[in-house]
């Protein structure tokens, strides 16, 4: 988001394609999208960000099933 031409904040969002309540693999997804061969790993901070994802409790504690 940019305010008076500067930079005030962001975003970075995780989303799934989902079918019958199950997250589709990504690899599925890309073939019915025509896209099979398609590699975009992520690098940076978004990397880093999926690595950390290791240290994070799912589902987050406290939450009722």
């Amino acid at each position: 988001m940019w305010m008076k031409g500067k930079p005030c904040s962001s975003a970075l969002l995780r989303t799934g394609v989902t079918s019958k309540g199950r997250v589709i693999e990504t690899q599925k997804v890309l073939d019915a999208m025509g896209k099979s061969d398609w590699d975009m790993p992520p690098t940076g901070y978004v990397a880093e960000w999926i690595e950390s994802d290791d240290d994070r409790p799912w589902p987050p504690l406290g939450w009722a099933n």
